[in-house]
This record gives C-alpha cells, sequence and structure tokens, in this order.
C-alpha cells in the first residue's frame, strides 16, 4: 500500500509516519512538502493521501479538488473550520492536528469500510462547528433537516443542532436526504407514511414528527420512496 504523506511542516509529517507505522505495518510511506511535490507523486499512482490544507503555494483543498479521484483523501489539519469543505470534496475523514492513534485507527476504519473513498456519493457524516470543536453527526442517524430563518437545522437521536451548509448542498451529495418542500428534507430511511389530511399531505417520520409536502415536490418525494 502506497501511502502519501502532504505538509509543509516537517515535524507534523515525522508524527504521522510514526502513527501509521504502527497503524499501517508494511505500507510504503511517501512523503511531500506541498502541492506541487504531491500531485508528481499522485500521477505516479497511491492508495491514499493524508492532505494537510493550509500549506505555502497552493492549498491542499485545492490540490484534492483539481484531482477528484486521484486517491482517498483523508485531511489533517490544525483547523477546524475547512470541515464542511473538505466533505464536500468527498474526504474520507477531517483530523485535527495533533493526531491521536485511535482517531487515526478510526479513520483508516472508515475507509476501509468504503475503499473507493467518498467519492461519488458524499460523506456519510454532517460537520457541526463551533469556536474550539468539530462535531460529526452520522447522517443515518439524522431523521430530517429544514431552514429555519437564517440557519440549517437537522435533528439527531432527538436533539436539535445548526449546520453550516445549505439544503441545496446536503440534497445533492447526500441521496437519502429527500426534498419534500423548499424548506424540509427528510431522511427516507425514518419515513413511515404519507398522509393526506384537510391542511395537505404531510410526511410521517419513524419518530412520530409530521413534515409537510408541498405539491411541487410531491410526485418526486413519492419516486424517491418508491410510491
Amino acid at each position: 500500500m502506497r501511502v502519501l504523506l502532504v505538509d509543509d511542516e516537517e515535524p507534523a509529517r515525522r508524527r504521522l509516519r510514526r502513527l501509521l507505522a504502527d497503524a499501517l505495518p508494511g505500507a510504503e510511506l511517501l512523503q511531500a512538502p506541498d502541492a506541487a511535490s504531491a500531485e508528481t507523486l499522485l500521477t505516479e499512482g497511491v492508495d491514499l493521501v493524508f492532505m494537510d490544507i493550509s500549506m505555502p503555494g497552493e492549498s491542499g483543498m485545492s490540490l484534492t479538488r483539481r484531482q477528484p479521484g486521484a486517491a482517498p483523501v483523508i485531511f489533517v489539519t490544525a483547523h477546524s473550520s475547512y470541515a464542511v469543505e473538505a466533505f464536500e470534496a468527498h474526504a474520507v475523514d477531517y483530523l485535527l492536528k495533533p493526531v491521536s492513534i485511535d482517531r487515526l485507527r478510526q479513520a483508516l476504519d472508515r475507509l476501509r469500510h468504503d475503499p473507493g473513498g467518498s467519492a461519488g456519493t458524499g460523506p456519510a457524516m454532517l460537520a457541526v462547528r463551533s469556536q474550539d470543536r468539530t462535531r460529526f453527526f452520522p447522517v443515518d442517524e439524522v431523521t430530517r433537516v429544514w431552514a429555519s430563518h437564517k440557519y440549517t437545522r437537522f435533528e439527531h437521536l432527538g436533539t436539535e443542532y445548526s449546520l453550516d451548509e445549505s439544503l441545496a448542498s446536503l440534497e445533492h451529495r447526500i441521496p437519502q436526504f429527500l426534498r419534500v418542500h423548499r424548506s424540509h428534507l427528510v431522511n427516507a430511511a425514518f419515513v413511515s407514511e404519507i398522509e393526506r389530511a384537510d391542511d395537505g399531505v404531510a410526511i410521517r417520520l419513524t419518530t412520530g414528527v409530521r413534515v409537510p409536502v408541498s405539491r411541487r415536490y410531491l410526485r418526486a418525494a413519492k419516486r424517491g420512496l418508491g410510491a
């Protein structure tokens, strides 16, 4: 297995090499201090990339967007503010420095469950940023997403959170999110029934929540649910 480490800081590369020697014994570890050097190695073929984002010259994010599908990418950065962009670029995972061995193994486990990486299917997580951390929520546990004033809200295991991503972006990158209203997406896995009432058509979720369905989206919603 050929693994490419891209980071302009040699101590960061050294630390990641040490962790990977334990987590991926036998892997061939290649290194690049910038995007230009990394691109050369990408053309020669690698199986996995650990990519820093903020580097002199071209950023790791820009290189990843220019080379879609070259290899699965796990971003490694000191900044939590790029999490949404990373997932939009179909990253396998997003690690914050300093990386722990447990978090590294979690990222590698995710890669093993999706050997081709996330490209083409979109990431299976929602990222919520706060001032000092980023929390990740599995899409399979999110029942619905909706627009509320200037915010995007979602429900995860009965609790509501705010998200820095638009409904349009979520609908595009997460196939199981169905648009049922200009302000609402639902997770198809949690739909229990479509019902009609005096106030119009609605979808009933397995949680008991009732979500309105607009006439504009009714046919597409039924098709998405196989109805």
